[in-house]
């Protein structure tokens, strides 16, 4: 007679359960997922102090604004409608980001909307959006 006749549990424990294994490496890999965008590379210096942001400069999109009476602004400087083109060239030459936001006023006419995406699409910018307030619910 086989000891394991008499206890048939013991036959269930010969078999390794890797469900609880499978359960911690799960658990692992998210928190090494969640973590590696966290980590830096390269050597530890000591970085000088700058007092320009040139980052947030490069980085974020440009601002071109329409007002109501027609003028053209990029960022907060007005800009002469035949110059928007060659001033958008001259930026672009040294920015990152291509991204342009394009802000009009609703009383502005389609064509001088269409003049901005024009000239900002021949100046290089790769994605352009046009801002607009969200309507809200009644």
């Amino acid at each position: 007679m086989m000891r394991g006749d008499n206890y048939p549990e013991i036959e269930d424990l010969k078999e390794i359960n890797v469900i609880p294994l499978v359960d911690v490496m799960l658990v692992l890999l998210v928190i090494f997922m969640a973590t590696a965008p966290l980590t830096v590379g390269g050597l530890a210096v000591k970085l000088p102090v700058s007092g320009v942001n040139d980052k947030s400069m490069n980085t974020l999109p440009l601002v071109i604004s329409v007002s109501k009476e027609g003028k053209y602004y990029i960022e907060k400087d007005e800009v002469a409608k035949p110059k928007l083109l060659a001033s958008l060239r001259s930026i672009f030459a040294y920015r990152e980001s291509k991204n342009v936001y394009i802000k009009a006023d609703d009383r502005v006419q389609h064509g001088l909307v269409v003049h901005a995406l024009s000239a900002a699409k021949q100046a290089g910018a790769v994605g352009i959006k046009i801002l607009t307030k969200v309507a809200q619910s009644k």
